[in-house]
């Protein structure tokens, strides 16, 4: 499967360590699990995507970014402090690229 965002995409997006490897193989799975949230919700492959506009639109990737980054901050289900749905920024930049 192709990537549309990595780990060390979420490491800068986080502000984390340059050295966060022991986090590596969860930043991975992040990274994939948001790209796939992303896809479904379009309703596109990344094919889809290349095939559509040339290259994946840099505001997806970016809520690719935002989203595994809310996913590695936030790797409980639910806490006793706070609970939220994923950002209301994620949904606003993805909007555009809805099918209806």
């Amino acid at each position: 499967m192709e990537e549309i965002i990595t780990a060390n995409d979420i490491i800068e997006n986080a502000r984390l360590s340059s050295n966060a490897t022991y986090e590596m193989a969860v930043l991975d799975r992040l990274a994939l699990t948001a790209q796939n949230m992303v896809l479904n919700l379009l309703d596109r492959t990344y094919n889809d995507l290349i095939t559509e506009y040339g290259e994946i639109p840099p505001d997806i990737k970016t809520a690719c970014i935002m989203l595994a980054t809310h996913l590695y901050e936030n790797r409980t289900p639910t806490t006793g402090v706070h609970l939220s749905d994923v950002p209301y920024t994620i949904d606003c930049i993805l909007k555009p690229y809805l099918r209806y």
